[in-house]
């Protein structure tokens, strides 16, 4: 189920009503300080959606900056990335220490819960994918090296991403019956592909080598999913690497093995679920599809995690949206 908001700020006037749309702003996304570059008229567009847990949205306006700082961090953490496509204009982004300035077709990653700035210096269209962080398929040591930098629209994967997330919120704007989440969840795929490629490093860095194998295992424990004999001793010996090493890995990240496969085919499950050309395959058929070869125990564990048990979540989905508080 697709919602939508728009807000149309043109023609305000005053430094007073600029507020209006620093409410919108902080409303769609964080809490944000927001400061035009001027005092004079101020134009600004704000259009958002909202598919499940990730908010799409569009932003057109005039210069201004906009900043999150520590104390609204400490006052409301939210556990969100967000990546933003440049349509038009510049924009200078700010996180951990980097500067990069953005240009039309590029785009960058950036993590709501540490400190950030975005200046921009003129009229631009820029459109937004916010998510919660777990949702990104990618370890977070993995992610905090590609924050605030700059990914060229011209790169064939980035070039990839740009498209589909540029035609997902012009599908959004133009469709009136909504979109089918699961472009979404591609997007979310591609932006995966995309930050794990560029987190590669020299082959005599023992972080970069120990990142990249981690994503190599993530990668071929979800292209093999659907065996309900995914254990470790099976992730480790196809890895070439030790048991003690896999755990290693896992526990470095703050989690195990076992409970990434878990949640990765908890989330398979989920699209599924949500997902209406799957309508007429029976949960059982999901689950198995997923490696859940036991019912019972994956409806005792889906409703765990979502709150209700999936044949219930399916039908709550499919009439109406997801659960409530979700």
């Amino acid at each position: 189920m697709t919602t939508a908001e728009m807000l149309r700020a043109d023609g305000v006037r005053e430094f007073g009503q600029f507020a209006e749309f620093r409410q919108w702003i902080c409303e769609t996304f964080v809490p944000l300080e927001c400061v035009p570059a001027e005092s004079g008229p101020f134009r600004g567009v704000v259009a958002h959606w909202e598919l499940g847990d990730l908010r799409i949205s569009r932003v057109s306006a005039d210069a201004h900056l906009a900043s999150r700082t520590q104390r609204m961090i400490a006052a409301k953490d939210q556990d969100y990335y967000k990546v933003g496509l440049l349509t038009a204009g510049s924009c200078q982004l700010g996180q951990q220490g980097r500067q990069v300035t953005l240009f039309p077709g590029d785009l960058a990653i950036y993590d709501c819960r540490r400190p950030y700035t975005m200046a921009f210096d003129d009229w631009f269209d820029m459109s937004f994918l916010m998510f919660p962080c777990q949702r990104l398929r990618l370890p977070p040591a993995a992610v905090d090296r590609v924050l605030a930098t700059r990914v060229p629209g011209s790169e064939s994967t980035g070039s990839l991403v740009a498209s589909f997330l540029g035609s997902l919120v012009g599908n959004l704007e133009h469709s009136a019956d909504g979109v089918n989440h699961r472009l979404a969840d591609n997007v979310l795929d591609l932006l995966a592909t995309l930050f794990g490629e560029r987190t590669g490093g020299e082959p005599t860095d023992p972080c970069a080598v120990r990142q990249s194998l981690l994503l190599r295992v993530c990668a071929w424990i979800d292209a093999n999913l659907s065996d309900p004999e995914l254990v470790p001793e099976t992730i480790a010996r196809a890895n070439h690497v030790s048991i003690r090493y896999l755990h290693r890995l896992f526990h470095d990240e703050g989690t195990s093995v076992a409970r990434w496969v878990r949640e990765r085919r908890l989330d398979n499950c989920r699209r599924d679920l949500e997902d209406p050309v799957h309508a007429a395959r029976h949960v059982v058929a999901i689950a198995r599809r997923w490696g859940f070869d036991d019912a019972a125990y994956f409806s005792k564990i889906f409703k765990a995690s979502y709150g209700e048990p999936p044949g219930a979540y399916r039908m709550r989905w499919m009439h109406g949206g997801p659960m409530a508080g979700r």
